[in-house]
C-alpha cells in the first residue's frame, strides 16, 4: 500500500503478489484494484479470483464499484464486461454509475434490464433518479413495480413529499413502520424532529438504530447536537463512522469545529474526501476550516473544488468564500 501511495506501481504489485502468496486474500483486493487501474483487466480478474474465487462476470462487477471514484473509462469497461457476461446485480450497478454521471437515458435502459432479470432493488434506485428529474408519475410507476420488495414504502413517502403530499407521506410512512421498515423509521423519525415533532422523532430514530439501520445514527446524532446532548451526539456520528457513512465524517467534523477541536475535524473531513473525492460538502468544509487557520492556498483548492462539484447553493457559498480570501 505504502509503494502505491508513493507511485511505485511496479514494486507495490510485487509486494501484494508476495502478500497473496503468503495467504492474505486482501492483498488479492488491492492487487485486483491496482491492476484494473493500469487498465489491466484479465490481470485484475485473475487476482480477484484468486482472492474470492469468483471470477469471469463476477470479477468484473466490483471491480468496476471499486474503479468508480476515480477510473471511469476502466471502470465502465469492467462494468460492461460483466453486463456482457449476463450478471444480473451488474446492470444495476452499471445502471448507477450512468446516473452519476448525467447519462440518465443509458441508465434508465441498464435500470430496467435490471428489472426484467429480478434485481428488485434495482427499482429503487431508477425511480430515485425519476424523482430528482421531476419525472414523478414515471417514478410512481417504477415503485409500484417493486412493492412485493421490503422498502419501497419509504421511496414513495419521499415521492409524495417531494410534490407536496405530507398527509399522504406520513399514511405511507406510518404503514412502512408498522411493518417494521427501519429506513423508513428513521427517515419519518428525522421528517417529525424537524418539524416540531421532538418526542416522537427521537423514539423513531432511536428505535431504527438499535434495529441496525447504520444510516440512523447520523440522524441520531444530528438530533441530539441540536438538543444540546453533545457526548451523545459524538457518540452516534462515530458509530455511523463504523458503518461506513460518509457523511457522519463531515457531520463529525462540523460537531467537532463547533466545539473548537480543529484537528480533529480536519482529519474528519480528509477521511470523508477519500472515502469519496466527489462529496462537494466536505471539501467545501474543510477549505474553511483550512482558510480559518491560515492555510489560504490549500483552503483554495478544497474551494474550488466545491465550486466546481456542488449545487448551485454550495457553488454561491465557495464563491463566496474565495472572495474573502481576496478582499
Amino acid at each position: 500500500i505504502i509503494a502505491e501511495q508513493r507511485g511505485d506501481a511496479h514494486e507495490a504489485e510485487r509486494r501484494y503478489r508476495q502478500a497473496v502468496v503468503e495467504g492474505n486474500s486482501w492483498a488479492g483486493y488491492d492487487l485486483a484494484y491496482l491492476l484494473a487501474s493500469e487498465g489491466r483487466l484479465d490481470d485484475a480478474e485473475a487476482a480477484y479470483r484468486t482472492a474470492t474465487g469468483r471470477g469471469g462476470g463476477e470479477a468484473f462487477e466490483p471491480i468496476g464499484v471499486m474503479l468508480s471514484d476515480r477510473q471511469d473509462y476502466w471502470a465502465e469497461e469492467s462494468f460492461r464486461r460483466a453486463v456482457a457476461a449476463g450478471v444480473r446485480s451488474a446492470y444495476e450497478s452499471y445502471g448507477t454509475f450512468l446516473r452519476q454521471r448525467g447519462r440518465f437515458d443509458e441508465a434508465a435502459a441498464m435500470y430496467e434490464r435490471a428489472i426484467e432479470a429480478g434485481v428488485g432493488y434495482a427499482a429503487f434506485h431508477y425511480g430515485d433518479m425519476l424523482t430528482d428529474l421531476a419525472r414523478y408519475e414515471e417514478a410512481e410507476a417504477v415503485y409500484c413495480r417493486a412493492l412485493p420488495y421490503e422498502g419501497v414504502e419509504n421511496h414513495l413517502a419521499h415521492l409524495r413529499l417531494r410534490v407536496g403530499k405530507e398527509r399522504e407521506a406520513e399514511e405511507i410512512w406510518r404503514t412502512a413502520v408498522a411493518e417494521g421498515d427501519t429506513n423508513a423509521m428513521r427517515d419519518y423519525g428525522w421528517y417529525l424532529f424537524q418539524r416540531g415533532a421532538e418526542r416522537d422523532g427521537l423514539h423513531l430514530l432511536e428505535g431504527a438504530a438499535e434495529a441496525g439501520d447504520t444510516g440512523a445514527h447520523r440522524y441520531l446524532g444530528l438530533t441530539y447536537a441540536e438538543l444540546g446532548r453533545v457526548e451523545e451526539a459524538e457518540e452516534q456520528f462515530r458509530l455511523g463512522i463504523e458503518g461506513y457513512d460518509t457523511h457522519a465524517h463531515i457531520e463529525l467534523a462540523d460537531l467537532l469545529t463547533r466545539l473548537e477541536r480543529f484537528g480533529e475535524a480536519g482529519a474528519h473531513y480528509r477521511r470523508a474526501i477519500d472515502q469519496h473525492e466527489d462529496v462537494p460538502l466536505a471539501h467545501y468544509r474543510l477549505g474553511l476550516l483550512l482558510g480559518r487557520e491560515g492555510r489560504v492556498q490549500e483552503a483554495e483548492a478544497h474551494l474550488r473544488t466545491a465550486l466546481e462539484l456542488g449545487d448551485e447553493e454550495l457553488r454561491r457559498q465557495a464563491r463566496d468564500a474565495l472572495a474573502r480570501f481576496h478582499s
